[in-house]
């Protein structure tokens, strides 16, 4: 066993930091520990504990959550994770610590495209420890020129899968997303629903405005406007309803 690096991080407040250290162990398998503390003027105290372990090939099979409690760590959630021999991520077991042992909490599992993209993620409930029953499930697509991404929801009802809704985002980039929009199903087809809109400054989120479609049209609602310093650093944010009667914006608090 070796320590690679210890690394602390102070919060911009000075009121949380993280200390964050890495171990490689007998199986080469990488331990990341992560200590985080609240406090400030050279006091610190417990707040949570986290840590992911990672295999040979540096993906995290394990993902510990554990609490402060005054005295001792106490386990608090775990997540578990299987991979496919070329190293995407088959299933993800969530689990809750009930005070002596983990109990099985979700279980999710991934399916994948001819472009090694996410195209299934299935949701399953928990019956008992080790059986699950399927209860929801994305279906993913994707098209280019705008790069889009389109999530169809489905719930299992008697061994069936329902549509129930669908959400399409379309990206400006890989990060920046334009727009999205979601939909629900109603008498065998997608009916709109709400969408967002988001513009950008200087390659920063300057506003998002949002809309409800209304039998015909979509009417604006909401809009988040965001404004920056120098530093490129979030110095306020502003929130606002439309009102339709007056056909003005109204600020709801900055």
């Amino acid at each position: 066993k070796s320590k690679l690096l210890t690394d602390v991080k102070l919060s911009e407040n000075g009121k949380k930091r993280s200390t964050t250290s890495y171990k490689v162990l007998e199986n080469g398998y990488v331990l990341e520990t992560s200590i985080i503390q609240l406090g400030g003027g050279g006091t610190w105290t417990n707040f949570e504990l986290e840590k992911l372990l990672y295999d040979l090939d540096f993906n995290p099979v394990e993902m510990l959550t554990q609490v402060w409690d005054g005295v001792n760590w106490i386990n608090e959630t775990r997540a578990l994770q299987t991979y496919t021999a070329s190293g995407q991520l088959k299933d993800k077991l969530l689990q809750l610590w009930n005070g002596t042992s983990w109990d099985d909490d979700v279980k999710l599992s991934y399916e994948y495209n001819t472009e090694n993209k996410v195209s299934v993620v299935t949701y399953f409930s928990v019956v008992q420890n080790g059986v699950y029953n399927p209860v929801s499930r994305d279906l993913l697509t994707y098209t280019d020129n705008p790069c889009t991404e389109t999530t169809e929801i489905q719930n299992m009802d008697n061994g069936n899968w329902l549509n129930l809704s669908k959400l399409v985002i379309v990206y400006l980039d890989e990060e920046r997303v334009l727009e999205q929009t979601v939909y629900g199903w109603d008498a065998g087809s997608y009916i709109p629903s709400s969408k967002t809109s988001f513009s950008y400054e200087n390659n920063l989120l300057k506003q998002t405005t949002g809309f409800v479609w209304n039998v015909a049209q979509w009417d604006s609602s909401s809009k988040h406007t965001y404004t920056y310093d120098d530093s490129q650093r979030m110095t306020e944010f502003m929130s606002s309803n439309y009102e339709s009667t007056s056909q003005t914006w109204q600020n709801l608090f900055k």
